[in-house]
Protein backbone atom coordinates (compact mmCIF):
# COMPACT_ATOMS: atom_id res chain seq x y z
CA UNK A 1 0.00 0.00 0.00
CA UNK A 2 1.63 3.41 -1.22
CA UNK A 3 1.47 6.59 1.33
CA UNK A 4 -1.60 7.91 0.01
CA UNK A 5 -3.86 5.09 0.16
CA UNK A 6 -2.64 4.48 3.63
CA UNK A 7 -3.69 7.75 4.47
CA UNK A 8 -6.53 7.89 2.98
CA UNK A 9 -7.52 4.34 5.24
CA UNK A 10 -6.59 6.06 8.22
CA UNK A 11 -8.55 9.22 7.40
CA UNK A 12 -11.85 6.80 6.91
CA UNK A 13 -10.91 4.83 9.62
CA UNK A 14 -11.17 7.91 12.03
CA UNK A 15 -14.02 9.11 10.41
CA UNK A 16 -16.14 5.67 11.40
CA UNK A 17 -15.15 6.02 14.76
CA UNK A 18 -15.71 9.55 15.06
CA UNK A 19 -19.36 8.60 13.66
CA UNK A 20 -20.05 5.83 16.16
CA UNK A 21 -18.72 8.22 19.15
CA UNK A 22 -21.19 10.76 18.48
CA UNK A 23 -24.42 8.26 17.63
CA UNK A 24 -23.68 6.19 20.59
CA UNK A 25 -24.75 8.34 23.39
CA UNK A 26 -28.44 9.05 21.12
CA UNK A 27 -28.70 4.76 21.13
CA UNK A 28 -27.76 4.36 18.04
CA UNK A 29 -25.35 1.84 18.33
CA UNK A 30 -25.94 -1.58 17.18
CA UNK A 31 -28.48 -2.90 19.91
CA UNK A 32 -31.58 -4.80 19.88
CA UNK A 33 -34.80 -2.57 19.61
CA UNK A 34 -37.09 -2.13 22.95
CA UNK A 35 -39.82 -4.81 22.91
CA UNK A 36 -43.42 -3.06 22.13
CA UNK A 37 -44.30 -4.92 25.48
CA UNK A 38 -42.39 -4.22 27.89
CA UNK A 39 -44.56 -4.84 31.15
CA UNK A 40 -47.42 -6.95 31.73
CA UNK A 41 -49.75 -3.84 31.43
CA UNK A 42 -48.79 -3.27 28.17
CA UNK A 43 -48.87 -6.98 26.87
CA UNK A 44 -52.47 -7.64 28.33
CA UNK A 45 -53.36 -4.57 26.87
CA UNK A 46 -52.42 -5.97 23.09
CA UNK A 47 -53.68 -9.55 24.41
CA UNK A 48 -57.13 -8.09 24.96
CA UNK A 49 -57.14 -6.22 21.55
CA UNK A 50 -56.04 -9.09 19.74
CA UNK A 51 -58.27 -11.59 21.00
CA UNK A 52 -61.56 -9.04 20.78
CA UNK A 53 -60.87 -8.88 16.60
CA UNK A 54 -63.57 -11.70 17.13
CA UNK A 55 -66.23 -8.94 18.63
CA UNK A 56 -67.73 -8.16 15.06
CA UNK A 57 -68.35 -11.70 13.72
CA UNK A 58 -69.65 -12.23 17.18
CA UNK A 59 -71.71 -9.02 17.42
CA UNK A 60 -70.52 -8.45 21.00
CA UNK A 61 -69.56 -5.00 22.89
CA UNK A 62 -65.68 -4.80 21.54
CA UNK A 63 -65.08 -2.33 24.67
CA UNK A 64 -66.57 -5.08 27.23
CA UNK A 65 -64.46 -7.45 25.26
CA UNK A 66 -61.16 -5.76 25.64
CA UNK A 67 -61.94 -4.83 29.88
CA UNK A 68 -62.81 -8.63 30.40
CA UNK A 69 -59.76 -9.69 28.71
CA UNK A 70 -57.19 -7.51 29.86
CA UNK A 71 -58.57 -8.02 33.60
CA UNK A 72 -58.05 -12.44 33.20
CA UNK A 73 -55.02 -11.44 31.51
CA UNK A 74 -53.64 -9.55 34.59
CA UNK A 75 -55.50 -12.26 36.61
CA UNK A 76 -52.85 -15.00 35.24
CA UNK A 77 -50.43 -12.79 35.26
CA UNK A 78 -50.13 -13.23 39.20
CA UNK A 79 -51.17 -16.90 39.52
CA UNK A 80 -48.12 -17.42 37.02
CA UNK A 81 -45.86 -15.70 38.91
CA UNK A 82 -47.12 -16.23 42.50
CA UNK A 83 -44.51 -19.25 43.06
CA UNK A 84 -42.17 -17.14 42.76
CA UNK A 85 -40.56 -19.36 39.62
CA UNK A 86 -41.92 -17.64 36.81
CA UNK A 87 -41.17 -13.54 35.49
CA UNK A 88 -42.32 -11.84 32.79
CA UNK A 89 -40.44 -11.93 29.46
CA UNK A 90 -40.97 -9.57 26.99
CA UNK A 91 -39.21 -11.27 24.44
CA UNK A 92 -42.24 -13.97 24.49
CA UNK A 93 -44.91 -11.62 24.24
CA UNK A 94 -44.42 -11.23 20.42
CA UNK A 95 -45.20 -14.91 19.74
CA UNK A 96 -48.23 -14.72 21.38
CA UNK A 97 -50.06 -12.03 20.49
CA UNK A 98 -49.17 -13.26 16.60
CA UNK A 99 -50.48 -16.30 17.25
CA UNK A 100 -53.82 -15.18 18.86
CA UNK A 101 -53.54 -12.55 15.44
CA UNK A 102 -53.65 -15.51 12.80
CA UNK A 103 -56.40 -17.17 15.05
CA UNK A 104 -58.88 -14.30 15.84
CA UNK A 105 -58.19 -11.87 12.79
CA UNK A 106 -60.39 -11.70 9.68
CA UNK A 107 -63.75 -12.36 11.48
CA UNK A 108 -62.99 -16.16 12.33
CA UNK A 109 -66.37 -18.64 12.80
CA UNK A 110 -63.94 -21.07 13.48
CA UNK A 111 -60.60 -21.89 15.93
CA UNK A 112 -59.94 -25.92 16.14
CA UNK A 113 -58.92 -27.35 19.76
CA UNK A 114 -55.26 -27.64 18.39
CA UNK A 115 -54.85 -23.86 17.60
CA UNK A 116 -55.98 -23.23 21.60
CA UNK A 117 -54.66 -26.04 23.45
CA UNK A 118 -50.89 -28.50 22.83
CA UNK A 119 -47.79 -27.43 22.00
CA UNK A 120 -47.43 -25.00 20.19
CA UNK A 121 -51.00 -23.29 20.30
CA UNK A 122 -52.00 -20.21 21.74
CA UNK A 123 -51.99 -21.47 25.58
CA UNK A 124 -48.82 -22.37 24.83
CA UNK A 125 -46.93 -19.46 23.63
CA UNK A 126 -48.85 -17.20 26.00
CA UNK A 127 -48.05 -19.17 28.95
CA UNK A 128 -44.75 -18.82 28.07
CA UNK A 129 -44.38 -15.29 28.09
CA UNK A 130 -44.37 -15.95 31.98
CA UNK A 131 -40.83 -17.92 31.98
CA UNK A 132 -39.87 -20.28 34.19
CA UNK A 133 -36.64 -20.51 36.17
CA UNK A 134 -36.62 -23.64 37.52
CA UNK A 135 -33.38 -25.79 36.84
CA UNK A 136 -33.13 -29.55 36.91
CA UNK A 137 -34.40 -31.24 40.32
CA UNK A 138 -35.82 -27.99 41.48
CA UNK A 139 -39.49 -28.27 42.94
CA UNK A 140 -42.23 -26.91 40.02
CA UNK A 141 -46.05 -26.92 39.54
CA UNK A 142 -45.98 -26.72 36.03
CA UNK A 143 -44.02 -27.36 32.95
CA UNK A 144 -43.61 -23.68 32.51
CA UNK A 145 -42.19 -22.83 35.57
CA UNK A 146 -38.76 -24.75 34.34
CA UNK A 147 -36.56 -23.45 32.67
CA UNK A 148 -35.15 -24.11 28.61
CA UNK A 149 -37.20 -27.50 27.42
CA UNK A 150 -37.25 -29.04 31.30
CA UNK A 151 -41.00 -30.38 31.99
CA UNK A 152 -42.10 -30.77 35.55
CA UNK A 153 -42.36 -34.71 36.63
CA UNK A 154 -43.00 -36.27 39.90
CA UNK A 155 -40.04 -37.64 41.78
CA UNK A 156 -41.32 -40.76 41.70
CA UNK A 157 -44.45 -42.58 40.46
CA UNK A 158 -47.75 -41.64 41.98
CA UNK A 159 -45.74 -38.52 43.99
CA UNK A 160 -47.54 -35.20 44.80
CA UNK A 161 -43.89 -33.96 44.66
CA UNK A 162 -42.69 -32.44 41.35
CA UNK A 163 -39.39 -31.18 40.03
CA UNK A 164 -37.91 -30.37 36.50
CA UNK A 165 -36.46 -32.66 34.81
CA UNK A 166 -35.13 -33.72 31.55
CA UNK A 167 -37.40 -35.94 29.18
CA UNK A 168 -36.37 -39.74 28.74
CA UNK A 169 -38.43 -41.46 26.43
CA UNK A 170 -39.11 -45.17 27.70
CA UNK A 171 -40.81 -48.47 26.19
CA UNK A 172 -43.43 -50.52 27.58
CA UNK A 173 -41.61 -52.88 30.07
CA UNK A 174 -38.67 -50.96 30.44
CA UNK A 175 -37.94 -49.27 34.08
CA UNK A 176 -39.13 -45.17 34.32
CA UNK A 177 -38.20 -44.74 37.96
CA UNK A 178 -36.36 -41.29 37.13
CA UNK A 179 -37.81 -37.98 36.51
CA UNK A 180 -39.05 -37.12 33.11
CA UNK A 181 -38.91 -40.39 32.11
CA UNK A 182 -42.09 -40.48 29.46
CA UNK A 183 -43.62 -43.91 28.87
CA UNK A 184 -44.62 -44.41 24.77
CA UNK A 185 -47.80 -45.61 24.52
CA UNK A 186 -47.96 -46.92 28.60
CA UNK A 187 -48.08 -45.47 31.84
CA UNK A 188 -45.28 -45.71 34.29
CA UNK A 189 -46.52 -47.79 37.41
CA UNK A 190 -44.72 -49.29 40.81
CA UNK A 191 -44.53 -52.77 40.62
CA UNK A 192 -45.25 -55.52 43.28
CA UNK A 193 -41.74 -55.76 43.57
CA UNK A 194 -41.07 -51.99 44.02
CA UNK A 195 -39.88 -50.92 40.70
CA UNK A 196 -40.80 -48.72 38.62
CA UNK A 197 -41.75 -49.52 35.09
CA UNK A 198 -43.58 -49.08 31.86
CA UNK A 199 -47.00 -50.81 31.56
CA UNK A 200 -50.10 -51.21 29.56
CA UNK A 201 -52.58 -49.02 29.45
CA UNK A 202 -55.87 -49.85 30.27
CA UNK A 203 -58.67 -50.89 27.89
CA UNK A 204 -61.98 -50.73 27.13
CA UNK A 205 -63.94 -52.21 30.30
CA UNK A 206 -61.01 -52.70 32.05
CA UNK A 207 -59.95 -50.71 35.69
CA UNK A 208 -59.21 -47.19 35.78
CA UNK A 209 -57.96 -43.94 37.32
CA UNK A 210 -56.05 -40.82 37.86
CA UNK A 211 -52.62 -43.37 38.32
CA UNK A 212 -54.11 -46.08 35.41
CA UNK A 213 -55.07 -44.20 32.23
CA UNK A 214 -56.95 -45.88 29.33
CA UNK A 215 -55.92 -46.16 25.95
CA UNK A 216 -56.74 -43.71 23.15
CA UNK A 217 -59.97 -43.22 22.37
CA UNK A 218 -61.43 -44.27 25.91
CA UNK A 219 -61.80 -41.80 28.86
CA UNK A 220 -62.29 -43.94 32.78
CA UNK A 221 -65.70 -43.75 33.81
CA UNK A 222 -66.73 -44.69 37.17
CA UNK A 223 -63.61 -46.59 37.35
CA UNK A 224 -63.77 -48.67 34.24
CA UNK A 225 -62.33 -47.51 30.34
CA UNK A 226 -65.22 -46.96 28.17
CA UNK A 227 -65.60 -45.11 24.77
CA UNK A 228 -64.75 -41.50 24.99
CA UNK A 229 -67.42 -39.15 24.55
CA UNK A 230 -68.92 -38.05 20.80
CA UNK A 231 -69.70 -34.57 19.39
CA UNK A 232 -72.06 -32.59 21.70
CA UNK A 233 -72.02 -35.51 24.43
CA UNK A 234 -71.17 -34.38 28.11
CA UNK A 235 -68.06 -34.16 29.34
CA UNK A 236 -66.35 -32.43 32.38
CA UNK A 237 -62.62 -32.46 31.02
CA UNK A 238 -60.97 -32.36 27.59
CA UNK A 239 -60.21 -35.79 28.29
CA UNK A 240 -63.35 -37.22 28.53
CA UNK A 241 -63.58 -36.24 24.62
CA UNK A 242 -62.66 -38.17 21.55
CA UNK A 243 -59.91 -37.54 19.15
CA UNK A 244 -62.06 -36.52 16.18
CA UNK A 245 -63.90 -33.62 18.82
CA UNK A 246 -61.09 -33.04 21.30
CA UNK A 247 -62.41 -29.80 23.23
CA UNK A 248 -65.01 -30.03 26.26
CA UNK A 249 -66.68 -26.88 26.02
CA UNK A 250 -67.30 -25.01 29.11
CA UNK A 251 -69.83 -22.26 27.46
CA UNK A 252 -72.19 -24.89 25.92
CA UNK A 253 -72.38 -26.06 29.55
CA UNK A 254 -69.53 -28.89 28.90
CA UNK A 255 -69.67 -30.80 25.59
CA UNK A 256 -67.31 -32.04 23.29
CA UNK A 257 -67.01 -29.95 20.25
CA UNK A 258 -63.87 -29.16 18.18
CA UNK A 259 -63.09 -26.03 19.46
CA UNK A 260 -64.85 -23.00 19.64
CA UNK A 261 -67.35 -21.92 17.07
CA UNK A 262 -68.10 -18.10 16.61
CA UNK A 263 -71.55 -16.82 15.14
CA UNK A 264 -73.55 -14.37 16.14
CA UNK A 265 -73.99 -14.04 20.15
CA UNK A 266 -73.18 -17.71 20.47
CA UNK A 267 -72.41 -19.02 23.62
CA UNK A 268 -68.71 -19.23 22.52
CA UNK A 269 -68.86 -15.85 21.36
CA UNK A 270 -70.07 -15.29 24.67
CA UNK A 271 -68.63 -17.24 26.62
CA UNK A 272 -64.70 -17.31 26.11
CA UNK A 273 -64.73 -13.12 24.82
CA UNK A 274 -67.04 -11.69 27.48
CA UNK A 275 -66.33 -14.30 30.11
CA UNK A 276 -70.44 -15.35 30.30
CA UNK A 277 -70.39 -18.87 31.09
CA UNK A 278 -73.77 -20.61 31.34
CA UNK A 279 -75.15 -21.83 34.58
CA UNK A 280 -74.60 -25.64 33.55
CA UNK A 281 -73.66 -28.49 35.10
CA UNK A 282 -70.17 -29.58 33.70
CA UNK A 283 -69.37 -25.74 33.52
CA UNK A 284 -66.03 -24.91 35.19
CA UNK A 285 -66.51 -21.12 35.87
CA UNK A 286 -63.29 -21.14 37.43
CA UNK A 287 -61.39 -21.39 34.31
CA UNK A 288 -61.36 -20.28 31.15
CA UNK A 289 -61.49 -24.36 30.06
CA UNK A 290 -61.47 -27.62 31.75
CA UNK A 291 -58.51 -29.48 32.75
CA UNK A 292 -56.88 -31.29 29.89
Amino acid sequence: MNVRNARNARNARLVFASLAAALSPLGWACTSPPSPYPDVTSFCTAKAAAICQAYAVCAVDKNACQAYQATSCENDAVDATSHGTRAYDPSGAGGCIDAINQQFGGNPTRIAYAQLFGPGSIHDKCERVFAGSAKVNQTCQTDFDCSGGLVCSPVVPGSTSSVCAGTTQVNQGDFCENPGSQCQNSYCAVQEGGAAQCAPLATNGQSCSGAVPCVSGQRCLNDVCQQAAGAGQPCTTNGDCGPDVPFCDPYAGGICTIGLTFATQSVDCKGFLLGQLPSTPGADAGSDAPAD
